[in-house]
């Protein structure tokens, strides 16, 4: 329950426009912090693992970034929605999501609210089963948060293929959420290009 409110609180708050990351890393990043050092600590010393759901847990399987939005967005026929997507999609890759969120934009944006929102969450309801399974492993090592997802997991796990897939695998499922609300979009815009066309044309 506590990573589903944590993902939950996080995407909302910035949806609404408020840093949700340093919101909810200010309360949790002390717990999170000492937790992930015992998991290392019991790593090292070849024993079971302490806790499962710690924020390298979050940093690699749920907060995996927006590079899924910004690929949909290039084949978009919206000029801007292109463009933003081109410009955004290096940066979107390396984890920096602002361009989007204050692009686009996500934030104050309720049709983008809901996929920001819940395709997060079903990607947190995966991670949390497969993990509890023992499918996915727990990731351990801490790696910069600027590293692209696929690499930065490869690096927590210690190297764990199926880790890694799995973050390739929610990066599709996210674009597929991510496309619906995209072309919702792009049909607005193009409907506000066609205006001004033609407005221009009368002029």
């Amino acid at each position: 329950a506590t990573v589903f409110i944590t993902t939950f609180l996080n995407r909302a708050l910035w949806a609404v426009g408020i840093h949700g990351g340093n919101v909810v890393g200010s309360i949790a990043n002390p717990i999170w912090t000492q937790m992930t050092a015992a998991n290392q600590i019991a790593m090292e010393a070849g024993e079971s693992l302490p806790y499962m759901f710690t924020s390298v847990f979050y940093d690699n399987y749920i907060w995996t970034g927006l590079a899924p939005l910004a690929a949909v967005m290039i084949f978009s026929k919206s000029k801007r929605i292109k463009a933003l997507g081109v410009l955004a999609l290096p940066a979107a890759l390396f984890n920096i999501g602002e361009p989007l969120i204050f692009g686009l934009p996500i934030m104050m944006n309720p049709l983008m609210m809901i996929p920001f929102v819940l395709g997060y969450m079903a990607v947190a309801v995966v991670a949390v089963i497969l993990t509890t399974l023992g499918i996915l492993p727990v990731p351990v090592l801490s790696a910069p948060w600027i590293l692209p997802a696929p690499i930065k997991t490869f690096m927590a796990t210690s190297g764990n293929i199926p880790a890694v897939l799995f973050v390739i695998v929610t990066w599709i499922i996210l674009g597929l959420v991510f496309y619906p609300f995209v072309k919702a979009m792009e049909r607005n815009d193009l409907k506000e290009e066609k205006a001004a066309l033609e407005e221009g044309k009368q002029e």
